[in-house]
């Protein structure tokens, strides 16, 4: 499920300018929600379409960046991930992260 705007999912907007690859910071942007408990373990991810809509980008995009999502364990999918979607994993090590760590992890990725 999508909040109201993309901007309340997202912390940063997207710059299509910038030398950072634009399904990498939809990742960024998904995990920091994930992160600051924005989208909640067991959250329905919005559907690749619908989400590369309402940020203007193009689906492989948002798929590239779920994908990401899925690997490092941030998110689970279906049986058939492109049809049937995927949500926040419900994995305990989400629960109680400081926004120092998100910043860190942030810093890292260096959006």
């Amino acid at each position: 499920m999508l909040p109201q705007t993309v901007g309340d999912l997202l912390s940063s907007p997207i710059d299509r300018r910038a030398a950072t690859p634009l399904f990498r910071q939809v990742y960024v942007g998904l995990t920091t929600a994930i992160l600051e408990q924005r989208l909640l373990p067991g959250a329905k991810l919005a559907a690749s379409r619908t989400l590369a809509g309402r940020l203007g980008l193009s689906r492989t995009a948002i798929v590239f960046a779920y994908e990401q999502l899925l690997a490092e364990g941030y998110a689970s999918e279906a049986a058939n991930f492109l049809s049937e979607g995927a949500w926040v994993a419900n994995d305990a090590h989400f629960t109680g992260l400081s926004a120092h760590k998100t910043t860190t992890i942030r810093r890292t990725i260096r959006l």
